[in-house]
């Protein structure tokens, strides 16, 4: 009995002893499926950022960060980027490896992205929409120079240049709305020029009347070159003499030569045999009226007896003024047209004569706006003087490129049946275009950056409207183009291009205004291409669209299309072009 009590007491003891030994070990440090197991892709930001917001403990973090490969960004972007995520001061050093402790620079106390709300890569100044379409934003950079918002906005993540950290999908876990895959622009292209059928109706009653002077002009200087006498033998006019610049001022005078065989103008005969001259019908009673009238007076200017028009335009740049007591021309001779303290200019007499003058306006005048009831002068060598008003003054016109077209005439047109859906949509605006501004368009009078907020699925075009009512008024359009860079879908897993169906186009609107109809394009997911097993996250873009425009107008040379104010650098190019 004893016995068998002994060997029951033994059994029980080695039982306890089996159990005290046979504990199991103590499981490896928990881990969210598939960290510890063998990756097939290194880890990135993106992974570190998804294991601190899914609550991993920092020791499993480590564990993870030290058994697999890894391909961190450790840029001042991509810091920002882990700080932003929680991501702890020991897992950064971790990240560093053995380089030594990255993000020094960054602070750790920074405040986090409210949660739920997307970060837009390579643009820290970009917001997005998340949670409900809540606008949300990281610390705005400062904005390029030349660039304007419209709203104040962002300018979206389109280059054609990204840097390392843009091209890096982005912290893994964000949805699929929460961040932008990479976009690139394809090289420009262009419409055709459109030019503007009503440029030349602004001016056209002043061309045609210049165009009448200039023939009533030349068909009197013929006359004058001709020595024409009165009709009846009345009082002759005196032979012509020129005018010609001589070295220190003044001016020498030349009597013309009166051709041989000038005849009576009652008889309509010709000054040579055999050409038939049609002279104008005041030069038969010009000595009657002047020997009824005496006094110094001009009679008409290119032919009329109203205001003429005066321009330095080489078509038109030619006039002939008769009246009665002009004298001889001398050093104190003189013509001039004059504006009451903000104008004046002198004419190059060509010729000059009791009866008549031969003269023109200097051809390099340059800086000065069109003139209204300017004052004609004439002096003699007496220093006597004629003067009248109601003269006009035309300057010579140049087409410019306009470099610059104020933000306050672009905008949107929001007459459309889905007008809602435009009011979250953000456009950058450039004037004039910048090399460093997205769509990335040099030399361009404006470029437009749309980030359009709209399904991305379907996304829409729209129409930007150009008003040019603002210009100064002796100012036309002349000629508009468009210019514009489509979405460049080349990666492969962002390949799939979509756009809205409205066409690239640009065309006159209104008096004064220039419509530009434009795209909405997107790169989207190529299928299967992301969010499965052992692939990168999915992200998608947001439609967006790029374009610029280049505007010609026409007006008074060397003046400001907008301000209306001289172009002093235009007016040298002037100077130098024509030798003076």
């Amino acid at each position: 009995m004893c016995s068998q009590f002994k060997y029951l007491i033994f059994a029980i003891a080695m039982t306890c002893t089996l159990a005290d030994g046979q504990q199991p070990p103590q499981s490896p440090a928990r881990t969210a499926p598939g960290l510890l197991q063998t990756r097939r892709e290194p880890l990135t930001n993106g992974d570190v950022i998804k294991m601190v917001q899914s609550g991993k403990r920092e020791g499993d973090i480590l564990a993870t960060i030290r058994s697999s490969g890894t391909n961190f960004d450790l840029s001042a972007q991509g810091c920002k980027l882990l700080v932003a995520g929680h991501v702890s001061r020991n897992i950064l050093n971790a990240m560093g490896g053995p380089s030594g402790p990255p993000c020094a620079s960054t602070s750790t106390s920074s405040k986090p992205q409210p949660s739920g709300a997307g970060t837009l890569l390579g643009n820290g100044n970009a917001p997005l929409l998340a949670g409900g379409g809540k606008q949300t934003q990281l610390t705005a950079a400062a904005p390029s120079s030349g660039a304007d918002r419209i709203p104040p906005g962002n300018r979206g993540s389109s280059n054609a240049n990204r840097s390392a950290s843009q091209r890096n999908p982005g912290p893994g876990g964000a949805s699929a709305k929460a961040a932008r895959a990479p976009v690139t622009l394809s090289a420009p292209k262009q419409s055709r020029k459109l030019v503007n059928p009503k440029a030349n109706l602004q001016d056209a009653a002043i061309i045609a009347v210049l165009r009448k002077q200039r023939n009533a002009a030349d068909a009197e200087a013929a006359a004058m070159k001709l020595g024409i006498r009165a009709a009846g033998g009345q009082a002759n006019l005196q032979p012509s003499q020129t005018m010609s610049a001589k070295v220190g001022g003044g001016a020498t005078n030349t009597t013309a030569a009166v051709p041989v065989g000038a005849r009576s103008l009652s008889t309509g005969s010709t000054a040579h045999a055999g050409t038939n001259v049609v002279l104008p019908p005041h030069f038969s009673n010009l000595a009657i009226t002047c020997s009824q009238d005496p006094s110094m007076h001009v009679l008409t200017v290119s032919g009329g007896p109203t205001p003429a028009i005066f321009t330095p335009d080489p078509k038109y740049n030619f006039y002939t003024i008769t009246g009665c007591s002009f004298g001889s021309p001398g050093t104190n001779s003189k013509a001039y047209i004059y504006l009451q303290g903000t104008f004046r200019e002198d004419f190059q007499i060509q010729e000059w004569n009791d009866n008549w003058i031969k003269l023109s306006l200097d051809q390099n005048i340059s800086g000065v706006d069109d003139q209204n009831n300017v004052t004609l002068v004439i002096q003699n060598n007496d220093g006597k003087q004629w003067a009248r008003n109601g003269y006009r003054f035309y300057a010579a016109r140049q087409t410019v490129l306009l470099s610059k077209i104020p933000q306050n005439d672009f905008s949107l047109n929001h007459f459309r049946p889905d007008n809602s859906l435009t009011q979250n949509w953000k456009a950058t605006y450039t004037s004039g275009s910048s090399p460093s501004v997205v769509p990335n368009l040099p030399g361009l009078s404006a470029e437009v950056h749309w980030d359009l907020t709209s399904n991305s699925d379907n996304p829409v075009g729209g129409n930007d409207m150009y008003d040019f009512s603002h210009l100064h008024p002796t100012f036309a359009l002349d000629s508009a183009l468009l210019e514009w860079k489509d979405v460049s879908c080349t990666d492969p897993n962002y390949n799939q291009f979509a756009a809205s169906k409205n066409n690239w186009s640009i065309d006159w609107y209104g008096a004064s205004g220039v419509q530009v109809s434009w795209q909405g394009q997107i790169c989207k997911n190529t299928w299967r291409s992301c969010g499965g097993a052992f692939q990168g996250d999915c992200f998608a873009n947001v439609p967006e669209s790029n374009y610029g425009i280049n505007v010609w107008v026409v007006g008074p040379r060397c003046i400001d299309p907008w301000t209306g104010q001289k172009d002093q650098s235009c007016m040298t190019k002037v100077q130098k072009n024509f030798g003076s």
